[in-house]
This record gives structure tokens, sequence and C-alpha cells, in this order.
């Protein structure tokens, strides 16, 4: 399956509960991954097509992480530029009033 890149805008208070919505998906598939039984015979076609499967789901995991940092290292970056513009205006808002 072939993934393409999106990109949409969602308000500031909705961004924590997405990112808790693509870390439950995380959850829900390691645990899939996690139920894999090795009390069997292991070299067998049907063994073979649970590690194509598993290999697939850990492409999605990544790339779920992925989306993740992605949305956190805006969500910093976003705050830095933030912080840096109150900062600024303060200084500006102190020189004034010292004239």
């Amino acid at each position: 399956m072939s993934r393409i890149k999106i990109q949409y805008s969602i308000e500031l208070d909705e961004l924590e509960p997405e990112v808790k919505r693509l870390f439950n998906k995380i959850i829900e598939a390691h645990s899939h991954l996690s139920n894999f039984n090795i009390d069997r015979e292991m070299l067998t076609v049907g063994v073979l097509e649970e590690i194509d499967a598993a290999r697939q789901e850990l492409a999605k995991l990544d790339a779920l992480y992925t989306d993740i940092g992605a949305i956190t290292q805006s969500y910093l970056t976003y705050k830095a530029q933030e912080a840096a513009y109150h900062q600024a205006q303060r200084m500006h808002n102190e020189s004034a009033f010292e004239e």
C-alpha cells in the first residue's frame, strides 16, 4: 500500500487529542505484533506470511512515529516562536516606556 503525505490545520486545543489518537493506533498495533506465537513449528508458509504482515505493520508504525515526531517538532517550534515574539514585545514596550 502506498502512502501519501497530507498536511492540514487543526485548532491548537485539538492537537494533543490528535497525538493521543495516533499513539493509540501505535499501541494497538504493538499489541497485535506482540501476540506472535513461537510455541509452534516456525519454518512454515504461514509463519512466513505472518512475518511479512508484521514487517508491513512495522512500516506503518514507523510512519506513525514519524508523523507524531513532526507534529511535536512543529508544536515546539510554534511555542518557541511565540515566546520569542512575546519577549520582543516586552523589550519594545520597555524601551518605549524609558523614552
